[in-house]
């Protein structure tokens, strides 16, 4: 899917024709200054980061589970959990889905027989015009992983319940990884995230309450007449009905 751009007369910021300097340039990124012309005419700079591009998969396991990834993000100072993921080694013009399937087989070990292109993400267009593809893989099979030198990576698998948890927990991140699992739907919902109230719910909820089916705990109503929910514990998962008498 080519990915639309809009214009607008009053709206627009037009490059200044050979105005282009590299600011920075290293082992994975580069960072370009161009002369801009605003809307109003006035003339300005934008700084942004150039990047090749890359490619993140949602790995589903025959049970449901999903592959996640873990390692050191130096920017954060922390581990992060995230779906595999990889930039194209060969700039805009390397295919997606190949490079998909190596980064999937160097990161988790994992081989799939399916696969299915999602969407595409701009992920900070306010100073980077990377885009990460989006690929959900199913049919997977396990052979050993191989990443690079520099790569130290752990890998686990989360049923699709224990991934809700781990945002509504801040345990769980990545925008791309968030992007990704609400466009692949991994356990077939057709929300894979509830509302915020939900996650809300699902994050305050006493532990003794999760296990218990049609665990109803009413939610605070306004008496003004609105529709008054109740949030309903199965199977470990919380969802919103409505209360009884609403």
């Amino acid at each position: 899917m080519m990915l639309k751009k809009f214009h607008e007369a009053a709206l627009d910021e037009i490059y200044v024709p050979g105005s282009n300097e590299e600011v920075f340039s290293g082992r994975l990124l580069k960072v370009q200054r161009d002369h801009v012309t605003l809307p109003n005419g006035n003339d300005t700079t934008r700084e942004y980061i150039r990047h090749p591009g890359a490619v993140a998969i949602v790995p589903v396991l025959s049970d449901g589970r999903v592959v996640l990834v873990k390692q050191c993000r130096y920017p954060l100072a922390t581990l992060l959990w995230e779906i595999p993921a990889g930039k194209l080694d060969h700039g805009p013009e390397e295919d997606t889905l190949e490079c998909a399937k190596r980064e999937l087989s160097e990161e988790t070990g994992y081989d799939a027989e399916h696969w299915e292109k999602l969407i595409s993400i701009a992920t900070t267009p306010g100073f980077s015009d990377e885009i990460i593809h989006l690929y959900k893989a199913w049919g997977l099979q396990k052979f050993a992983q191989h990443t690079d030198e520099d790569e130290f990576i752990g890998v686990q698998a989360f049923t699709p319940a224990e991934l809700r948890r781990m945002v509504a927990d801040g345990e769980l991140y990545d925008a791309k990884t968030l992007c990704a699992l609400y466009a692949a739907k991994p356990d077939g919902q057709q929300r894979f995230f509830r509302s915020a109230e939900n996650v809300d719910a699902a994050r305050d909820a006493p532990p003794d309450s999760r296990k218990r089916s049609a665990a109803v705990r009413p939610s605070a109503g306004d008496g003004g007449g609105r529709v008054r929910y109740a949030v309903v514990w199965v199977d470990d998962e919380v969802r919103l009905r409505a209360a009884a008498g609403a």
